[in-house]
């Protein structure tokens, strides 16, 4: 039984780990530093040079097409993500909805552009 004991003490001595000096943890906390600094350089140069092969690969030219400015660009007009060029037919509804407000629009104009004549005219009479 004598020797168990002893020998269980002599396990739990080595298990319990040693008092660190100030010198030792000052070493632990500089090593933790460079190792995260080297991990962010790393991981900024696999950024830069990921960025690279995209700029100077075929890919970035495909998609670079929809950010073209093309003259005939309507505001609201949907472009789709995959860049293709094939123009899309609207759908009737709107169409027709445009065309019945651009007529309104026309038509409340004209009404005031009368409006405007009528008072001028007065006003140059009076």
């Amino acid at each position: 039984m004598r020797k168990n004991k002893v020998k269980k003490d002599k396990e739990k001595k080595q298990k319990q780990k040693p008092i660190l000096t100030e010198e030792q943890l000052k070493k632990r906390r500089s090593l933790k530093t460079k190792t995260a600094v080297s991990c962010f350089i790393l991981l900024l140069g696999v950024g830069v040079a990921g960025n690279w092969y995209w700029e100077n690969s075929d890919i970035s030219t495909k998609i670079s097409t929809v950010f073209v400015d093309s003259e005939d660009k309507i505001l609201g007009e949907a472009t789709y993500v995959d860049a293709t060029t094939e123009t899309t037919m609207e759908n009737a509804y709107f169409s027709d909805a445009r065309l019945e407000r651009e007529s309104a629009r026309d038509q409340s104009l004209e009404k005031l552009q009368n409006i405007n004549r009528l008072v001028t005219r007065k006003r140059q009479c009076a």
